[in-house]
């Protein structure tokens, strides 16, 4: 049996952590800027696979894995935000995720953001993350998730991305439906 490994990015508290954990995935290097976040993470799952700092910095030193996971910071595209989108700083952040898709190839991705990101500007952000990620060589997937149907006690909406690489597949759509979607 294959042992999974994961990268946690923009980690916050540990939420992909204890899914991973759970599912008996070894996660193999986690990341986030804000010290309120890296002491709930370190304090939960210890410091032995934790890098503090700028992502951008920290690229070359995430090493192979099967599954990349981040929660790619959504305080520029949440209506409780500023809504600044990609003009501000961290909106420009989901590039990192690409650069690292592309250094990595992982198997697998699973991404996490506001559902407002759907909206923001007409849904041209989400247009170009969704094309990132195909040019990727991902077949991409989304969903509009709330906490509420995981047995949660609050309406809480997020929209999911995943990814997989299957050439078959990739193949396939190209070739017989000729979508670009994979």
């Amino acid at each position: 049996m294959k042992n999974w490994k994961t990268v946690e990015l923009f980690c916050g508290i540990g939420g992909f952590r204890i899914a991973a954990d759970a599912l008996n995935i070894e996660t193999v290097w986690a990341n986030d800027i804000s010290d309120l976040a890296k002491s709930v993470y370190v304090a939960n799952f210890g410091k032995e696979v934790f890098h503090d700092g700028d992502i951008q910095n920290l690229i070359q030193t995430i090493p192979q894995h099967d599954i990349l996971t981040a929660g790619f910071p959504c305080q520029p595209f949440s209506s409780a935000g500023k809504k600044k989108g990609t003009s501000e700083p961290r909106g420009t952040l989901f590039s990192e995720i690409v650069k690292i898709l592309k250094l990595n190839n992982p198997s697998f991705f699973v991404l996490e953001n506001v559902k407002r990101l759907l909206s923001m500007d007409s849904g041209k952000h989400f247009a170009t993350i969704l094309s990132a990620l195909t040019e990727c060589g991902y077949c991409v997937e989304w969903r509009v998730v709330n906490a509420r149907w995981f047995g949660l006690p609050q309406h809480r909406e997020r929209i999911v991305i995943i990814g997989w690489k299957n050439p078959v597949l990739r193949s396939y759509f190209y070739h017989k439906i000729g979508r670009a979607s994979c």
